[in-house]
C-alpha cells in the first residue's frame, strides 16, 4: 500500500523523500538515490546510472549441491573478480558470462559439485552499493534482518 502511494504521489509531481536499508525497493520507486555511508552522503544519482557505474562486469549467481567452504575455491578461479555469497548461492562477478560459465561446469565436475541453478545477471543497484561503499553483501543482508525484527540499525 505505501509503494503504490509513493508511486502516485510521484505521478502527480510530488517530490518524495524515502529512506530504506531495502535496495531493491528504492531501485523500484525512486528517480535518484543518495547512498550514505557513515552517516555521510558518498554519492547521488539515478539507480541506472549507479549500475552502469559497476558494468564493468557481469554477475553469475549459482548454488551447488554442497557450499561448504566453496566461497575461497570460487574466489581463486581466474575468470572470478569477486564472490560473495548470499544464502545457499554465490554472486560470482565475471568479464563475460558467456567465457565464464564453461569453465564454472568445469569447475563442479572437477570438485563434484551438481549445479543446483545458475541465473545470469547484469549488475544491480546492490552491487553498486557495496562497490560504492565497500560494505559487504553479508553485512547488508544481516542489516536487512535486523531491520526485519525492527532492531536498531545504529
Amino acid at each position: 500500500m505505501i509503494r503504490n502511494l509513493v508511486k502516485e504521489f510521484n505521478r502527480k509531481g510530488v517530490t518524495v523523500f524515502l529512506t530504506t536499508h531495502y535496495i531493491e525497493e528504492a531501485d523500484q520507486l525512486c528517480h535518484r538515490v543518495a547512498i550514505i555511508n557513515q552517516g555521510r552522503i558518498v554519492t547521488v544519482d539515478s539507480p541506472e546510472r549507479l549500475k552502469a557505474s559497476v558494468e564493468k562486469h557481469e554477475v553469475i549467481e549459482v548454488s551447488f549441491s554442497e557450499i561448504e567452504s566453496l566461497e575461497r575455491r570460487l574466489e581463486n578461479l581466474d575468470f572470478v573478480n569477486n564472490v560473495s555469497q548470499v544464502g545457499d548461492r554465490f554472486r560470482l562477478h565475471v568479464q563475460k558470462t558467456s567465457e565464464a560459465i564453461p569453465l564454472l561446469v568445469d569447475f563442479a565436475k572437477e570438485n563434484n559439485l551438481i549445479i543446483m541453478s545458475l541465473n545470469t545477471s547484469k549488475p544491480s543497484l546492490e552491487d553498486a552499493f557495496v562497490e560504492i561503499t565497500g560494505i559487504a553483501a553479508e553485512n547488508m543482508a544481516a542489516e536487512k534482518e535486523q531491520a526485519k525484527k525492527g532492531g536498531n540499525l545504529g
